[in-house]
């Protein structure tokens, strides 16, 4: 097993497995060992996106939100909306407006659905 996606018999690898693990611990509550789990994860295979934006969403979620650089990693092996509005939620929730408006608007975002101008 390589550690990227399936062996040539369609098998899951154990970077995968990791990943689903993660996950699975993450809908749980168990952020410690999602965590566990992604850096596993991310050390077999610090190539592939997937375990980077995870592991980002799991840190987001911590007080700390500190998932930010995980994500820009993430952002900076491939493009994905759910990383990139992952991030920009993350800022958001750390306070930093700005950088936040900067990831959403590289998807459309914010968007006005109207805008009523009334007088006196």
């Amino acid at each position: 097993m390589t550690g990227r996606g399936t062996d040539a018999l369609g098998a899951t690898t154990e970077y995968d497995a990791l990943v689903a693990q993660a996950l699975e611990a993450g809908r749980a509550g168990r952020y410690a060992q999602a965590g566990e789990a992604l850096d596993r994860a991310i050390a077999q295979a610090p190539g592939r996106a997937e375990a980077w934006t995870e592991r980002g969403a799991c840190a987001s979620r911590r007080p700390l939100r500190g998932g930010a650089a995980d994500l820009r990693r993430s952002l900076a092996l491939r493009e994905d909306a759910y990383a990139r509005d992952l991030l920009a939620s993350s800022l958001h929730l750390a306070g930093r407006e700005t950088e936040a408006l900067a990831a959403w608007n590289t998807l459309g975002r914010p968007a006005l659905r109207a805008v009523e101008i009334g007088g006196w």
